[in-house]
């Protein structure tokens, strides 16, 4: 059974509810607040679009969300589960087993060639011993992403050798491997031309009609986020729905 037939909850329902959430950092003795006290929610089957500029605490939320950063004060209640008071250990099992991840940067691993660097996260799953038994299948399960991709051909290329729309294609298919329940992309078309980013958008929402896709999605572009199925704004480090931000700005 699939992450995603497991547990199945009704589309339209909260999977993640962040509840006054705060992030700061220091410098010295010096509190610089990052994300300041937001209430936020991610829902079955929807996209989240959450839309500003660069430095108003857009990726810092959604690290917290994705439980990869732990909130200075707040929590993270994903399917009832209150998760931010959890060991280590749990929030690594919830993350590995429900969560991926897209990021601006690809974070491919410049040793490993495209299918290996798609299989990670079930080498992390699985047990040594396990992952000898399983790692055919596995491969296997990477290959077939891949090349409804259009990466057939790339499959023993490294990073090096690839663009960079088909690295940003191996690091979505990277986070899909393990059918995550949830989706967390950062930026993930901010480091691509235009014409390239339009490519990447197009695997993305392939994606969503195939699998009915919850996502979460950063972006600094407004067109983008209006083309989500629900989208907010960040400015100075709180959430703003579309129709208070001419209020916010005031204030800002």
């Amino acid at each position: 059974m699939s992450n995603r037939d497991a547990m199945q909850v009704e589309k339209g329902a909260e999977l993640i509810v962040g509840s006054g959430l705060k992030k700061s950092y220091w410098a010295g003795k010096r509190e610089l607040p990052v994300v300041k006290g937001v209430d936020i929610s991610l829902r079955k089957g929807e996209v989240l679009m959450i839309c500003g500029p660069s430095g108003v605490g857009k990726s810092t939320l959604l690290h917290m969300l994705g439980l990869l950063d732990p909130p200075t004060s707040g929590d993270v209640v994903y399917r009832g589960e209150n998760l931010t008071s959890s060991s280590p250990g749990r929030q690594a099992a919830v993350r590995n087993r429900s969560i991926g991840f897209v990021f601006q940067f690809y974070h491919l691993l410049p040793d490993l060639d495209v299918v290996e660097n798609t299989v990670l996260p079930l080498m992390v799953k699985n047990s040594v011993f396990s992952w000898f038994s399983a790692k055919r299948g596995h491969r296997e399960k990477a290959r077939r992403i891949l090349a409804s991709m259009g990466l057939g051909e790339r499959l023993t290329h490294r990073p090096s050798q690839l663009s960079g729309g088909e690295r940003q294609r191996v690091a979505i298919a990277r986070a899909l491997v393990s059918e995550p329940e949830i989706l967390f992309c950062d930026e993930p078309t901010g480091n691509l031309d235009t014409k390239t980013s339009g490519e990447i958008l197009e695997v993305l929402w392939k994606v969503k009609e195939e699998f009915d896709q919850t996502f979460a999605i950063v972006t600094h572009n407004i067109n983008l986020a209006k083309q989500g199925s629900r989208h907010l704004n960040m400015i100075d480090g709180k959430i703003y729905k579309p129709e208070e931000m001419e209020h916010a700005q005031e204030k800002s």
